[in-house]
């Protein structure tokens, strides 16, 4: 079982499906010293993440707070509620994410450690409509990245800077900052962040019309969208690629169109989902029934919900 860890845990980053089926096979993992339990549900945890697998979250979150009580479980606190945090997030559970993201805030010593979690909360920021203070967790986020030469770090902050920009219809204001995050990505040969800051430039080339551009970045992106298991990045250049078609000047046929309304529903989130409706469905003469806001589920029976609020009490 050590040796499955090992090689899941070695795939998270190249290749996250592969972890996510390694780990997520029946396995009884209660023979496992308990370090390597802990191991094994964070490892569960950052593959369902980073793979879009987040409907067992609460079972996940869980899982892994059962093992609390352990004097293990200190060396991963901060991780555990940051973790968790991005599960309740991508549920809808805003409130609890925001109080997770503290926790784990409150476990952080180092600066440099801050950043990811400072981004986590300006994403939440974000999705709530709350622009003037994601855009302060950005700027404080990005303060530190620059100081710790961070560039993954502050590759992920001008993503999300971009996509920012976006909502609020700057468009040659995202555009700087998704070339900014492509690049940063790049550099760091990050697959997840070449994917994400690509089909955000490739929105905004196919918005814009730009079809030298968009080829000329379509090539790799389509390639690592492909070979990666998240099926709202897919969905999400099926409908990038029927808008370069469009640009082109290209006939769209009426069952590409219906294919098109179906895959939509895969977007991954109502931001994605709002810019898709409101840039590209109008210019395919697609009508869609548009989320007008992301509406957080109420708190689910789950007993270490109640005990969130205090961080489970943990010094």
């Amino acid at each position: 079982m050590a040796k499955l860890l090992k090689e899941a845990q070695d795939y998270l980053i190249v290749k996250p499906d592969h972890s996510y089926q390694l780990l997520f096979q029946p396995h009884d993992i209660s023979a496992l010293e308990p370090s390597l339990q802990l191991q094994w549900h964070i490892a569960k945890m950052r593959a369902a993440i980073a793979t879009n697998n987040y409907h067992q979250g609460l079972k996940l979150i869980t899982q892994l707070f059962a093992l609390r009580e352990r004097s293990v479980f200190k060396q991963e606190v901060r991780e555990a509620f940051r973790l968790s945090g991005i599960l309740l997030r991508k549920m809808g559970y805003w409130q609890q994410a925001q109080q997770s993201y503290q926790c784990a805030l409150n476990f952080t010593a180092k600066e440099s450690e801050r950043v990811g979690l400072l981004i986590n909360r300006a994403v939440l920021a974000r999705h709530q409509g709350q622009y003037p203070q994601a855009r302060a967790f950005y700027k404080e986020a990005e303060r530190i990245a620059k100081y710790y030469d961070n560039q993954q770090a502050l590759a992920a902050i001008y993503n999300n800077l971009g996509s920012l920009q976006l909502d609020l219809g700057d468009l040659k204001g995202a555009e700087q900052f998704y070339r900014q995050a492509l690049g940063g990505f790049q550099q760091t040969d990050k697959r997840s962040g070449n994917i994400t800051s690509g089909t955000n430039l490739l929105l905004i080339f196919a918005i814009n019309g730009d079809l030298v551009n968009f080829q000329r970045l379509l090539g790799p992106i389509e390639t690592y969208v492909r070979h990666h298991p998240d099926q709202a990045k897919k969905a999400l250049m099926q409908w990038l690629i029927a808008t370069d078609w469009h640009n082109q000047g290209k006939f769209i046929s009426n069952s590409k169109r219906s294919e098109l309304v179906e895959v939509y529903h895969q977007l991954d989130s109502v931001k994605l989902k709002q810019l898709v409706a409101r840039y590209l469905a109008p210019k395919l003469n697609i009508e869609l029934q548009v989320p007008t806001q992301s509406m957080p589920v109420t708190q689910p029976q789950a007993p270490w919900f109640n005990e969130l609020a205090r961080c489970f009490a943990m010094t």
